[in-house]
């Protein structure tokens, strides 16, 4: 099964179905308790323990990370409540969550906009809400990273990636001040090269 959420003008829609079925969209319905849903952008989706579990990122008031979790994940969103904000090791603004499964536990890659560099926060299956910052800038940037065929302008640093588990190893993209960039890692932690 695959199941994927994009936005389209502020707000979340559902893609979903079946890679032989073909695709099927349509808004997410988030129910009565799902408020200002232009309020959410970013979303990511992780379909773990019998529930789709969605984190995204809200504008309204703190640019920080939010959680919502779905039996079917069409239908039916719980209520969003705020699981990374501004407070103790994760200061700041933190937005544009990638999260992934590792097979033990969630696992979020973030922009933090105190450094504005990419950390990450593992959290459990049981509380998919309450997150611990494990690494800061686990992708730096400067060589080899560059950003022309000269090599001469190296990337001063990452931001927004969206990173998976693929085939044993991880992948990411990544924006930058100058362009989208792809790396890889043998742990999705350490090793990243482009």
């Amino acid at each position: 099964n695959v199941m994927t959420i994009c936005v389209v003008a502020g707000m979340i829609l559902a893609v979903s179905g079946v890679a032989s079925a073909g695709w099927q969209t349509g808004f997410v319905d988030q129910g009565a308790t799902f408020t200002n849903a232009t309020d959410y952008y970013y979303p990511t989706v992780v379909k773990q323990g019998g529930a789709y579990h969605m984190w995204m990122q809200n504008h309204s008031a703190t640019d920080d990370v939010w959680y919502s979790t779905s039996a079917d994940g069409k239908t039916n969103w719980s209520a969003p409540v705020q699981c990374l904000e501004d407070s103790g090791a994760m200061v700041g603004w933190n937005t544009h969550p990638s999260v992934i499964d590792t097979g033990t536990a969630f696992r979020m890659y973030y922009t933090s906009s105190t450094a504005r560099d990419i950390d990450v926060a593992t959290a459990s299956y049981a509380n998919p809400t309450s997150w611990t910052l494990t690494n800061e800038n686990v992708i730096p940037a400067g060589h080899p990273w560059h950003y022309d065929s000269a090599e001469s302008h190296h990337v001063s640093q990452f931001y927004d990636a969206y990173v998976y588990k693929y085939d044993g190893h991880y992948e990411a993209f990544l924006q930058a001040d100058y362009g989208l960039h792809y790396a890889t890692s043998p742990d999705g932690i350490t090793g990243w090269t482009p």
